[in-house]
């Protein structure tokens, strides 16, 4: 199971793959309030689903954005916090 997050065009769609599958998603507009919808949107996904984090195996991130964006470094950050707690734990 692996969640990707894709930010396109100021939308945000956050998807749920079993290999090439996608299970679920949600999508949402970007209105510069991804800290606060980022995690909750993604809890929500895997709450739906009757998954837990420990789950999902890997997480990735996609976007036609700058990386200096406030955005871009959100999702980043997430992204990258998850993925090396996945390895850790």
């Amino acid at each position: 199971m692996n969640i990707k997050i894709r930010i396109e065009k100021n939308v945000v769609s956050i998807f749920l793959k079993s290999k090439d599958k996608i299970l679920d998603k949600t999508i949402f507009p970007d209105e510069h309030n991804m800290s606060e919808k980022l995690l909750t949107s993604i809890d929500k996904l895997l709450r739906k689903n009757k998954l837990r984090p420990e789950d999902v195996k890997k997480m990735e991130l996609k976007a036609d954005i700058s990386d200096s964006c406030t955005t871009y470094r959100i999702a980043k950050s997430v992204t990258e916090s998850f993925n090396w707690s996945v390895r850790k734990f």
